[in-house]
Parts: structure tokens; C-alpha cells; sequence
């Protein structure tokens, strides 16, 4: 996936320690195995980290810290997607919402005095493009299922590096930036039904980016030089451009099409800017610190739940038409690799 991505293209520019942190460490050490015997160098090493558990980025953290060395790049990249349904942590939280935002959320925090060690340090955060679509539930962060919470969770990441930027960059030269990586043909969809034909599906859609194209802009920005990054901090960022959030529209037109039947309005007012950045990171804090703990999700209908809520529900004669536009595109490529 992008992770692997990301390793292989720093390992690639060489020079770098590269701390592998994932959760399972038998296949980060195979991983860390592959990359070393490629043209490269530096030095990699693994670690268990469950972003799913504040105990496990504790735990983590605290190895890390033992070390008194500066970090210079924080790449958040592990991410969950699942077709629909709510799953709750052991910490009663919302699967994406935890995941995707308060694992990396609490990582950040904890690190922040070895990102802060040195001058130019950088946090990168791989996002979505679905933050365009999606809002924040602030009634309770645990109501939004399935694509609606992978997207909240995506808006969260996005707010998370503004503030990060507001708060650190001035005084302490740290740029913290967030990335649309593009379609990219990985296993995210791998909790989908039939897993195996979605992405063979995916994968002969127009504009789809490898690991390696999804990951260059991660790659360019660890590695640009300081007043590049500078200029991109606090910023959404699509193959070296700065995005404007709000404006709607994918990476491609085929993106755009499905977002749009998906997904029926823009990201709300509320859930950007300045105000919802920082009303993200008091909440954030709280509920890692255990200071708040987020109610159960209301029950919800198995169809609706593959959607936002109710405001936002497409309508299905929007979808089908967007399956439908799909099929065609696909069989038109199909007929072209004849």
C-alpha cells in the first residue's frame, strides 16, 4: 500500500532512520527485509503500534521518547475504510474515528517534543479528498457509519494539521501538511464484500495511481527543501499543488462522479476553517485523555448506513445512474484492451 510506499521512496533518497511503526510486526519485518536489499540506504526498523489503542501509541511513544532524538518526519498514514455498519473500539469509539484521527491525534501529541527538538521537522498526514464531502457530527462523533465516518475521520485529519501548523509553525518552524494521495489501487477496500472483484474492478478505471504515485507527494514533501514545505504548511496538497477545500470535485472525473452521487452536499460551514479546528482538537484531547467518553450510535437501517446522514442521503435513482455510468466506463476500457 502507500505505507510501503512511503518506506521504499525515503529508503530510495537515503539518509534516513526509518521507524516502521505498524501493527503487526511480522509483516513490517518482512516488509523492512524487501526494501533493505533495494538500491537505497540508510536504516530501517519495526515497531508494534496499534492506532487503535491509546495504549498501544502510549507504549509506543514512550519507546521513542526514551531516545532524546529529534524526529524529523512523521508520516500518518494507516487508515480504515469499511463498506458499512458501526464497529467500536475497545475504548468505545467509533472504528475510523479512532483509527484514522484519534490514534494519530494522540501519536502527534506525544511526539510533539522530538518534533519540536529541531528546526524544519515535518508532520504529514495522508488524507482524502471525501473531506470535501463530509461533515463533523458534533452531537456525537460516534453517529456516522461506513463511508459518512471514514469521511468524517478523513475531515479530521485535515483540521488536525491546521491546527498543528497554527500552533507550531511560527514558533517552532514545524510544517505540517496534508496530502490527497489520488485513487490508488490498494486493499483498503479490503472489508468490502466481494473484496476481489472491487478492485479488479478499480483497477481499470482511468487515472488510477499506483502505491508509488500515491505516495511521491508524502515522499516529496519529507524531503523538499524547508521553504518549499514552508509554503505548503497548513495546506491540503494533490501532486505538489495546493488544494482549495470546499470547491468539491475528485482527483478524476470518475472520483467526482462517485463522490457526487454518494455524497449530495459540500462540507458544511461548521466543519471548517479556524473555529472547527480548534473545536476538533478540545474534543480530540478530552477523549483521549478520557476526560469524555462518546455515547453508542443510534441504530440504523443496513441499507442507509452505507450512507451520510440524512441531510446528505443521494438519492437512489442518483446512484444507479452512477453505477450504471460505471459499467459503461469500464466496458468501454475493457473494449479498448482488446
Amino acid at each position: 500500500g502507500i505505507g510501503r510506499a512511503i518506506v521504499q521512496g525515503l529508503w530510495s533518497h537515503g539518509g534516513f532512520h526509518i521507524v516502521i511503526a505498524c501493527r503487526s510486526t511480522k509483516q513490517g519485518e518482512t516488509t523492512a527485509a524487501e526494501i533493505s536489499r533495494t538500491p537505497g540506504s540508510g536504516s530501517l526498523e519495526v515497531f508494534q503500534l496499534d492506532l487503535t489503542s491509546f495504549e498501544s501509541v502510549y507504549t509506543f511513544t514512550a519507546t521513542i521518547l526514551k531516545r532524546s532524538q529529534p524526529v524529523r518526519v512523521l508520516c500518518n498514514n494507516a487508515g480504515i475504510l469499511r463498506w458499512q455498519g458501526c464497529h467500536l473500539t475497545s475504548a468505545g469509539v467509533e472504528e475510523h474515528l479512532h483509527a484514522n484521527h484519534l490514534g494519530h491525534f494522540l501519536l502527534v501529541r506525544e511526539l510533539l517534543p522530538l518534533l519540536t527538538m529541531a528546526e524544519d521537522s515535518r508532520i504529514i498526514a495522508v488524507g482524502s479528498n471525501i473531506a470535501n464531502y463530509s461533515s463533523i457530527n458534533w452531537h456525537n462523533l460516534n453517529t456516522p457509519t461506513g463511508f459518512a465516518a471514514y469521511g468524517q475521520s478523513k475531515l479530521c485529519n485535515l483540521l488536525h494539521i491546521q491546527c498543528l501548523h497554527s500552533r507550531y509553525n511560527a514558533k517552532h518552524k514545524l510544517k505540517a501538511i496534508c496530502i490527497d494521495p489520488g485513487e490508488v489501487n490498494t486493499d483498503i477496500t479490503r472489508y468490502f464484500p466481494c473484496a476481489s472483484f472491487i478492485n479488479a474492478f478499480l483497477k481499470i478505471m482511468p487515472q488510477r495511481h499506483t502505491p508509488s504515485q500515491g505516495a511521491e507527494s508524502a515522499v516529496w514533501l519529507a524531503t523538499c527543501p524547508s521553504y518549499v514545505a514552508q509554503g505548503m504548511s497548513g495546506q491540503f496538497v494533490r501532486g505538489r499543488q495546493i488544494v482549495e477545500m470546499g470547491h468539491g470535485g475528485g482527483a478524476s472525473g470518475f472520483s467526482s462522479l462517485v463522490l457526487g452521487a454518494v455524497y449530495s452536499r459540500k462540507i458544511s460551514a461548521d466543519s471548517q476553517g479556524a473555529a472547527a479546528g480548534q473545536r476538533m482538537w478540545a474534543i480530540s484531547q478530552d477523549i483521549v485523555d478520557g476526560h469524555v467518553l462518546l455515547h453508542p450510535p443510534h441504530a440504523r437501517t443496513l441499507f442507509f448506513s452505507f450512507f451520510p446522514p440524512n441531510k446528505s442521503r443521494p438519492s437512489v435513482f442518483v446512484l444507479f445512474v452512477c453505477v450504471c455510468v460505471c459499467l459503461f466506463v469500464s466496458a468501454g476500457w475493457l473494449w479498448r484492451l482488446r
